[in-house]
């Protein structure tokens, strides 16, 4: 009895199981088809950002920055918060201020890449960029000017607090530094700096930095490498005037008077060498040759009040 029971219930049941395994199967592989379907699309997806972000990495590598911010402009468009295009443009635009020579454009480059580089960082980023974007955003605050610089400064530091060790990190804080006025550490940043790659505009700005500290020694020490070291004529004319003022200064007026000749030697045109070489013929009593060098300052520059007050 239990048999028969069994056999008319299976048969009974037999049509339904087979439906219900078909419509499983039918499930199954329409699941299967919209999963593989979402896969291609997404990884099409990815592949065509993958190609974008290639092409641009080519622009960028090939400066063309002008184009890169004006393709990007529409891609922003469609994904107004992708951090690597908001990336692409703040850096272009960053760097086509630090190329451009008219302010008014270069500090609307440099504004521009500002917006754009703190959005990255307010929208996050791996710990690599973010030390590059606090150099860069530290650099546009120095460019900027005066009313920046402790911007500039707080950037730069975070810069060099996440571990960065690069010769410009440390040049601009020196530079930034002797600005504001703290010129131990700005003399402090440029020796680092020099310990990665010594440059004779890094030696001039150590000099300048000496200099304006008052400390004649290493000034003279440090100018004496930039002309050893430079082949720039306005690195060596900007450090041979200097040593002059220093010289004449210490009442040395021969050694100051070798200096001037030799500004004059690099630039005919430098107004400012004439009048102190106008005032160490003065020092030597040499009235007329003191009177020709001061007239000499006034022909390059009608306007250089200390050699009008020593003409009138």
């Amino acid at each position: 009895m239990n048999y028969q029971y069994n056999n008319r219930y299976k048969k009974k049941n037999s049509p339904v199981i087979i439906f219900s395994l078909i419509i499983v199967l039918v499930l199954v592989s329409l699941s299967a088809f919209f999963l593989f379907r979402y896969a291609k699309k997404n990884k099409d997806i990815i592949t065509k950002k993958n190609e974008i972000q290639k092409y641009y990495q080519k622009l960028f590598e090939e400066r063309n920055f002008t184009l890169i911010i004006e393709k990007i402009e529409n891609e922003l468009k469609n994904d107004p918060f992708s951090v690597k295009y908001l990336m692409f443009r703040g850096y272009s635009f960053f760097l086509l201020g630090e190329e451009e020579k008219n302010i008014q454009k270069r500090n609307s480059f440099l504004y521009s890449a500002l917006i754009d580089l703190r959005k990255v960082l307010a929208l996050g980023v791996s710990a690599k960029n973010k030390e590059n974007i606090f150099l860069a955003i530290g650099k546009i605050y120095y460019y900027l000017g005066e009313n920046y610089y402790r911007l500039s400064v707080d950037y730069l530091s975070r810069a060099l607090e996440s571990g960065m060790v690069r010769k410009d990190l440390y040049y601009i804080l020196g530079l930034v530094h002797s600005n504001i006025g703290s010129y131990d550490k700005s003399i402090e940043y440029f020796k680092e700096s020099l310990k990665i790659e010594e440059s004779d505009f890094l030696l001039l700005a150590l000099g300048l930095t000496y200099y304006k500290n008052d400390d004649s020694d290493n000034t003279i020490k440090y100018l004496n490498r930039v002309i050893k070291v430079s082949n720039n004529p306005k690195i060596i004319e900007k450090s041979f005037f200097l040593l002059g003022e220093i010289y004449f200064n210490q009442n040395k007026f021969s050694e100051s008077l070798d200096c001037f000749n030799k500004v004059i030697d690099l630039n005919e045109n430098n107004s400012s060498a004439y009048f102190y070489r106008g005032e160490i013929y003065l020092k030597y009593n040499e009235k007329i040759k003191a009177r020709a060098e001061w007239r000499k300052t006034l022909l390059i520059d009608p306007s250089h009040i200390r050699a009008l007050k020593r003409i009138y």
